[in-house]
C-alpha cells in the first residue's frame, strides 16, 4: 500500500493550494496533483483538523446564507425574482442567497422552484389547467 506524505496541517495545504492559483473545487480537482502533498479530497483528509469549507481554504470569507428557507424565500421574493433563470442571474444581488437554494434548503423545507418563487401551484396537471 503507497504512502502518502501530504501537508500536516489544513493551514499549510491551503497555503499551498492558494499559491498555485486554484480558486475553486473543480478546479482543485484537476491540478492538486501539481504539489504532491495536496490531498485529492481535503475535506476528508483535514476533515477532523479544522476543515470549514471550500471558501475558507481558498482564503475566502465563509459565505453565510439565510439560516431558514422562509427567508431565502423572504429575500428572493423582495427581489422580484420569477424563476430559475433569473435567479441564477441575480442571486448575487443579495449576499446571503445561495447560489443552490434547491440544495442549500434540501432539508429544511425546499418545495420546489414555484413554492420558492411564491407561486402557488393552481393545478396539480397540465391537463387540468388546459381544461379549466
Amino acid at each position: 500500500m503507497p504512502r502518502y506524505n501530504y501537508y500536516k496541517t489544513l493551514q499549510e495545504a491551503s497555503d499551498a493550494a492558494i499559491a498555485l492559483g486554484i480558486n475553486s473545487p473543480s478546479e482543485y480537482s484537476e491540478r492538486h496533483k501539481e504539489d504532491s502533498k495536496l490531498p485529492g479530497t481535503p475535506r476528508v483528509k483535514y476533515k477532523d483538523l479544522g476543515w470549514d469549507g471550500w471558501e475558507v481554504f481558498f482564503g475566502r470569507e465563509k459565505q453565510v446564507h439565510y439560516d431558514t428557507y422562509q427567508e431565502a424565500v423572504d429575500a428572493t421574493m423582495a427581489l422580484g425574482i420569477n424563476n430559475p433563470s433569473e435567479y441564477n442571474e441575480r442571486y448575487k444581488e443579495d449576499p446571503k442567497l445561495p447560489s443552490i437554494p434547491h440544495i442549500k434548503y434540501k432539508d429544511l423545507g425546499w418545495d420546489g422552484w414555484d413554492a420558492f418563487f411564491g407561486k402557488e401551484d393552481l393545478y396539480e396537471t397540465l391537463q387540468k389547467a388546459s381544461d379549466a
